[in-house]
Parts: C-alpha cells; sequence; structure tokens
C-alpha cells in the first residue's frame, strides 16, 4: 500500500531571507589563481604563437606537441588530420556556388514573405498565390545571377581588370544596386489617403459618360487609351475623339498609353513594341501636342527584356493593386455588382492613410452605369481622394508628359 507524503501546513513553514552573502567557498577564479592555470595558458599561447612564426617561415604549419605525448603518435596524427580536411574541403567554385544559394534563397524568401504581405493589404482577390510564387520564382533567379557575378568571393576577387582592389567591392556593390532597382511596374500609389481610378481601352462611346460623371463628383482619373481597339480613326475629327481628349486633359485628368493595338507586348519584337508605341504617341502629340510618360501594358504584361525597353523611351510603367475585374461581370448589371463588391472590399481593407490603384475599362456600358457611380460613391463615403495616378504618386502635371 503506497504511503501517503506528509505534507506540511502552511503555517508551519518560515520564511526565510535569502542569503546573499556570497559564496563560502572558493571559486573558480581562485582555484585557477591558486593553480597558477592563467600564467600557463599564458605561456602556452606565446609558444604557440612561436611555433606559428616559425611555421610561416618554413610555409608548414606544425601542430603544437602537448605535454605527455609521443612525437610519434603526434605526427601521424597531424598527417590524418590534414589528409581529413583536405578531403573534406569544398574547391573555390563550389563555395562560390553554396553561398549564392544561400543569398538567393534568403532574399527570394524575403520578397515572398514581402509580396504575401502586399497582396493581402492591396488585393481586391486577397493573395493570389500563382503570382506571388511566380514572382518569388523569379526573384531567385535574378538574385542567384546577381549575387553568383557581383557578391565578393576568393574565387573571382577582381569585377574589372585594372581597377585598384580596394575599388573592386565599391564597384560590385554599385552594380549590385543598381541592377536590382533597374526596372520597376507600378503597383501602388504612395500618396495617403488617394484611389488612383484608371479606365482602359478607350476612347469609346462610353467615353464621354465617365468623363461628364466625374466632373459631377469633382473627381480625377487616368485614362489609359488605344489607338485602335475598340475604335477607329481617333485622330479624326468627325469621330469626336479629338476634342474628347482634348477635354480629358483640360479637365486635368491624365491620358496614357496602352499602346496602339492592345498587343501582348511580352511576346513581341523590338520593333513591333516600338511601333505599338511609336504609332500612339504620333496620334497624341497630333491631338494634345504632347506625348505620355506614363503607361500600361495590355493584359498587364511586359515580361523578359520588355520593361527595361519601354523604360528605355521614357516611360513609367504602370499596372494596379485592385483589379474590379469589370472586364468578367460585363454582361449585365447583376454581373457587374460583384465588380462593384471588389472594389468594396479593397476599400474596407483599407485605412484612413491607405491608398489604391484601380483597375476598370471605359468600354464597357455597366462599368460606366453600375460600377463608375458605386465607385465615386465609395471613394467619397471612406474619405479617399480621387485622383490622377500621377498624383497619387506624388508627380507633378509637368511630369505626365513630354513634348
Amino acid at each position: 500500500m503506497a504511503k501517503r507524503r506528509k505534507e506540511e501546513s502552511i503555517k508551519n513553514i518560515k520564511l526565510k531571507q535569502p542569503d546573499r552573502s556570497g559564496p563560502k567557498d572558493k571559486t573558480l577564479l581562485e582555484l585557477a589563481g591558486e593553480r597558477d592555470l592563467f600564467a600557463q595558458a599564458d605561456k602556452r599561447q606565446k609558444e604557440l604563437d612561436r611555433l606559428k612564426k616559425q611555421a610561416a617561415k618554413v610555409g608548414k604549419l606544425q601542430k603544437i606537441p602537448k605535454p605527455g605525448d609521443d612525437d610519434d603518435d603526434e605526427s601521424s596524427s597531424s598527417d590524418s588530420d590534414d589528409d581529413d580536411d583536405e578531403e573534406g574541403k569544398l574547391s573555390p567554385t563550389a563555395e562560390r556556388i553554396m553561398e549564392t544559394l544561400l543569398w538567393a534563397v534568403c532574399l527570394s524568401m524575403l520578397h515572398f514573405t514581402l509580396d504575401t504581405l502586399v497582396h493581402h493589404q492591396y488585393s481586391a482577390d486577397r493573395i493570389v498565390w500563382p503570382t506571388v510564387w511566380t514572382r518569388a520564382i523569379q526573384a531567385f533567379l535574378v538574385f542567384s545571377l546577381l549575387v553568383y557575378t557581383l557578391h565578393p568571393h576568393a574565387s573571382n576577387p577582381t569585377i574589372l581588370p585594372g581597377l585598384p582592389s580596394r575599388y573592386q567591392s565599391t564597384l560590385r556593390q554599385i552594380i549590385f544596386f543598381a541592377s536590382s532597382v533597374f526596372g520597376i511596374i507600378i503597383e501602388h500609389c504612395t500618396v495617403p489617403g488617394t484611389v488612383a481610378l484608371t479606365f482602359d481601352d478607350g476612347p469609346y462611346i462610353h467615353t464621354a459618360r465617365v468623363v461628364d460623371l466625374l466632373e459631377s463628383y469633382g473627381a480625377k482619373a487616368t485614362f489609359f487609351i488605344n489607338g485602335e481597339n475598340w475604335s477607329r480613326n481617333i485622330d479624326d475629327p468627325a469621330t469626336g475623339y479629338p476634342d474628347l481628349l482634348r477635354r480629358i486633359d483640360r479637365l486635368g485628368h491624365q491620358i496614357g498609353s496602352h499602346t496602339w493595338s492592345h498587343q501582348d507586348l511580352t511576346y513581341l519584337s523590338e520593333g513591333d513594341r516600338r511601333f505599338q508605341m511609336g504609332q500612339l504617341e504620333s496620334v497624341l502629340s497630333t491631338i494634345l501636342g504632347k506625348v505620355p510618360n506614363y503607361m500600361r501594358p495590355p493584359y498587364a504584361s511586359c515580361d523578359g527584356d520588355c520593361l527595361p525597353f519601354i523604360e528605355s523611351l521614357g516611360y513609367h510603367v504602370v499596372n494596379f493593386d485592385v483589379d474590379t475585374r469589370d472586364y468578367v461581370y460585363k454582361d449585365s448589371p447583376e454581373a457587374m455588382q460583384t465588380a462593384v463588391n471588389n472594389f468594396n472590399a479593397a476599400l474596407d481593407s483599407g485605412g484612413p492613410d491607405s491608398s489604391f490603384l484601380v483597375l476598370s475599362h471605359d468600354v464597357h456600358q455597366y462599368t460606366v452605369d453600375v460600377l463608375a457611380p458605386a465607385m465615386l460613391e465609395k471613394i467619397k463615403q471612406r474619405g479617399y481622394r480621387a485622383v490622377t495616378v500621377g498624383e497619387c504618386l506624388g508627380d507633378s502635371p509637368n511630369g505626365w508628359y513630354r513634348v
């Protein structure tokens, strides 16, 4: 039968103050001092330094003999250890590859984390995982190339022959920074409390009503237009489009390029890309006397060498962080309500200092009849300002165009 433990009553426990008098026995430091261990350690270190200097002169580092060890055993053990070290050591190239993978994985995971946070904060559809993973893989490949090429390593200490060694590291950092920031697709506004409504694919028969609606709300927006898409001959006065574009500009809205005929720039040759941008520039120069500095690639697609080429023409490339998907729900007022819900959900997820860059299309009737009024009402209700893309990025109107 198990014995029951006798427990002391709380009343019988005497409280005592903790003993703060310090240790009563000798400490480790005192014991080490008595045995002269510190002096022995100093002597040992001096001997080690002496042997290292001798080894440096003859080109071979000798292992320090320990007291009581047999010289022959020590020598054979040293040789064995050296052989093991040589066998386990990676080549400089392998070390460089492993270091590159480590950096690239860390940086791409950071990219993945930040991209996920941005999607969660701003995307109307919340996190779009295929997009996030695709960008993370692209980031991994880019970082791998940059780190392997530019990160200092013993296997490639010189990046520019003839440049003094003390400047090689600085040159690498400059090239790494310039390479990593070159090529930016704008997807978010930077000015708090703004909503940049954008309308793509016009001008078309519904565009004038959008302009009237914006004017009634005192709101501004950006129109990314095509030369030949839903409309033709936008420079022909008989179509009314030249006057409409001049009115859009006069009212303080922003006009951007959406290419000439809405082709996917990613898959076009450089010559075709140049035509898509240049042809619209020529027409807009005739109508407005200036050409845009902002553009949106059709299908939000400008991958590979597309982005640096478009930027070399002087353009800021703009996409969006709120996709209303009005092009999916364009067939009826009831269907378009889903696009309204997408927009409302995005704005409801933000705070007073949030900002949004919104995609919609002025070529669809129910975008104009249902979505556009609902967006303007929601912006007013939440206390945001409806502005142009340039304004939501803090760019003055002088930076929106060039002559």
